[in-house]
């Protein structure tokens, strides 16, 4: 097959024998601007996720239990397909990255201090 690269953004550049479709629209450029814009939203839904689960807990103490095996059967099938896509597109990378630049310069701690991000 031949050595595709993505490229939409000055921070990525990642060596792939193919491309999804799905990666061919991204940018990272935008959802790092987006995110930098938006930083507020994520803590705030974290609040409210943890808030949430704490009176959904209470709640739900003294009521009889849900019998949620096969539903959870599912949502672990899911979980683990899911984390086997990513470790297929992630893996990769990540040997390409520790091998053309070694550990240190390969880590996302290095990448994100040399982006000059700013939360405004």
């Amino acid at each position: 097959m031949k050595n595709l690269s993505i490229s939409n953004s000055s921070y990525v550049s990642t060596p792939l024998d193919s491309v999804w479709e799905i990666e061919k629209s991204y940018s990272a450029d935008y959802w790092n601007n987006w995110f930098g814009n938006y930083w507020k939203v994520s803590l705030i839904l974290s609040i409210i996720y943890i808030v949430g689960i704490r009176w959904a807990s209470e709640r739900m103490k003294h009521r009889k239990r849900f019998q949620l095996q096969g539903p959870l059967f599912l949502w672990n099938v899911g979980l683990a397909v899911f984390s086997v896509l990513g470790a297929s597109r992630t893996v990769p990378e990540l040997l390409s990255s520790v091998g053309t630049n070694g550990w240190i310069d390969s880590t996302i701690c290095t990448r994100w201090g040399k982006r000059n991000f700013k939360i405004s």
